[in-house]
């Protein structure tokens, strides 16, 4: 640590918690696995990639519309598919923040959309420069723009980085965050 300030005063974290869904998430999944989208997936509120009913796509794909345009119908549609739904994918957070020695971090939801969730500055940089170990999260996060595809290539999703500052050079990620709780929140690297 170079600098801090306040690097311990919990707070909000937003879509920064999609950081440790996208982890969950590769560590479980292959990135090529398929997934079909439900009703419950389609009507979260908040940012949205834009997946529609019925829809079948990659995990990878997923993890750049959960990352980029912060999709929360992504991150609901990787938790919902994994062993015990989204109590078990919340539960398995939780975990690895423990296993990450996250002492301040626990997670309510996988997209960061419940205020409850809490966070601070020194473990989402610590959860942060981990996450970029991860060669497709490190591949993702410093995308500035991609288009994905659903599985027969009949609906494509443009999906734009949230990070405005990846224009700036030798910026490569990570993750913004938002909710009128946690006010704006961001992790770069």
């Amino acid at each position: 640590v170079i600098l801090s300030k306040n690097e311990n005063v919990r707070f909000a974290p937003a879509s920064t918690a999609k950081i440790m869904s996208a982890l969950v998430a590769l560590e479980h999944y292959d990135p090529e696995h398929v997934l079909q989208t439900g009703i419950s997936t389609v009507s979260i509120q908040g940012s949205k990639m834009g997946l529609f009913l019925g829809e079948e796509i990659k995990i990878k794909d997923l993890i750049y519309g959960m990352m980029l345009p912060s999709g929360n119908d992504a991150a609901h549609l990787l938790a919902s598919s994994y062993p015990g739904g989204i109590n078990g994918f919340v539960a398995r957070m939780n975990e690895k923040a423990r296993e990450l020695s996250l002492t301040n971090t626990h997670f309510i939801d996988p997209a960061g959309y419940d205020d409850d969730n809490y966070s601070t500055a020194y473990d989402l940089a610590r959860l942060g420069a981990h996450a970029l170990s991860n060669p497709t999260i490190s591949e993702v996060v410093k995308t500035p723009q991609i288009t994905v595809y659903n599985t027969s290539q009949t609906i494509q999703h443009e999906l734009k980085n949230l990070n405005e500052l990846l224009s700036l050079n030798g910026v490569n990620g990570i993750k913004t965050g938002f909710t009128e709780g946690a006010g704006q929140v961001l992790v770069t690297s």
